[in-house]
């Protein structure tokens, strides 16, 4: 059976459903790279918080510069706000 679009631009049934199926499988493939720069994210945390434990530990500050730390975590946080942003504008096409 063919779908016929506003416009009168026809397509199969199943190439439509291949389609729809396909911006799923991609908006799931999004959601882990959100879970793995979550996890990234909290790695970079634990790493400083135990640094700054040494440090407090040994009473004496050992001068560490965290700018690249918090560099890194902005540019992953920017990420996955872009990523999600992503997800709901191709989830918006779906409907």
């Amino acid at each position: 059976a063919d779908i016929v679009f506003v416009g009168g631009a026809t397509d199969t049934h199943d190439g439509f459903w291949k389609r729809q199926w396909d911006k799923i499988r991609e908006r799931e493939k999004q959601s882990v790279k959100i879970e793995e720069i979550d996890e990234q994210i909290e790695e970079i945390k634990a790493a400083v918080i135990t640094v700054a434990a040494i440090e407090k530990a040994q009473a004496k500050p050992t001068a560490i510069d965290y700018s690249e730390q918090t560099r890194i975590i902005e540019a992953l946080i920017a990420r996955r706000a872009q990523l999600i942003e992503q997800e709901d504008e191709e989830l918006l096409l779906l409907i």
